[in-house]
């Protein structure tokens, strides 16, 4: 039974570590004693990209991200946990149109820190989600920018449940992000539904749904012959996906996601593909709190 409890709270942590969102989903968190690493590569393609219109169009050329992450989870209590990320980040554009897209654009990625602290726990589980994101070293200013590059403050909750001994969960994420500077504010909501077969393998579906709060159209940023910087135009993105993940016998656990948006309004049509190892470690975090 404590086996396939860390088994999913890795599945979890080792899917949630995806491009923007790198922060552990579902509301169950790490024990005071114990730590985990998720490391994650992922590929992100793009050939086109959605009008305000939700018309899909043609980019002048392909765009191809390369991202590689570092995740640390510790518990703080026996309800409470902290999540600390930090990554690095290669876009490339096949085509250098300025003011579009440039050749390449590299850097340190967005770090986040975020607090998940259990307001109920058991079959059923809620948790409050706090966090902090910390802008990048990369150039913002084109379409094939890794992000928005603005200090975030997120507040939110997590609920999920899980069945058959563990073995069958849902959970659910809702959180604003409030921006400072120039990029609007963000409204995410995440689903995933995970089944773990012969204590080994963890099937999983995922959908997210991302919402600007405000902000221009494509239009008017230079994809559309407008002046308005990518980093203000008001997205809204769906995102579904599979995962995989196998539970090796030393406890570590090796995952693969896909995912791919659709129906979106003034973003690219992305194509992912993540890899994430997650093992488990002391926490050495403990009674530094």
């Amino acid at each position: 039974m404590k086996r396939t409890i860390l088994f999913i709270s890795s599945a979890l942590l080792a899917v949630s570590v995806l491009s923007t969102r790198a922060s552990a989903t579902g509301p169950w968190v790490q024990p005071e004693d114990r730590a985990q690493v998720a490391i994650t590569a992922s590929y992100t393609f793009a050939d086109s990209y959605y009008n305000s219109n939700e018309l899909k169009k043609n980019l002048p050329g392909d765009i191809s991200n390369y991202e590689v992450h570092y995740m640390f989870t510790a518990g703080l209590t026996q309800t409470t946990d902290i999540s600390i990320t930090v990554g690095y980040v290669d876009s490339n554009a096949e085509n250098q149109t300025p003011p579009i897209t440039k050749r390449s654009i590299s850097g340190i990625s967005d770090s986040s820190i975020r607090v998940k602290s259990q307001l109920k726990t058991g079959h059923t589980s809620v948790a409050l989600l706090t966090g902090l994101r910390i802008p990048g070293g990369y150039d913002k200013d084109y379409f094939n920018s890794p992000g928005r590059r603005s200090v975030d403050y997120e507040l939110g909750l997590s609920f999920g449940e899980y069945y058959r001994e563990r073995t069958l969960y849902w959970t659910t994420d809702a959180v604003t992000r409030l921006r400072m500077g120039a990029p609007p504010n963000e409204l995410e909501v995440n689903f995933e539904l995970g089944r773990v077969f012969d204590h080994v393998w963890l099937l999983r579906g995922i959908a997210d749904y991302r919402k600007s709060l405000s902000g221009g159209t494509i239009e008017e940023s230079p994809l559309g012959s407008g002046i308005i910087s990518f980093c203000q135009v008001e997205e809204e993105v769906y995102d579904y996906g599979i995962g995989v993940t196998h539970l090796n016998g030393d406890g570590s656990s090796l995952g693969v996601t896909v995912k791919k948006n659709y129906g979106t309004n003034s973003i690219r049509a992305d194509e992912s593909f993540y890899l994430t190892y997650t093992y488990h470690t002391k926490n050495i975090l403990k009674g530094v709190f």
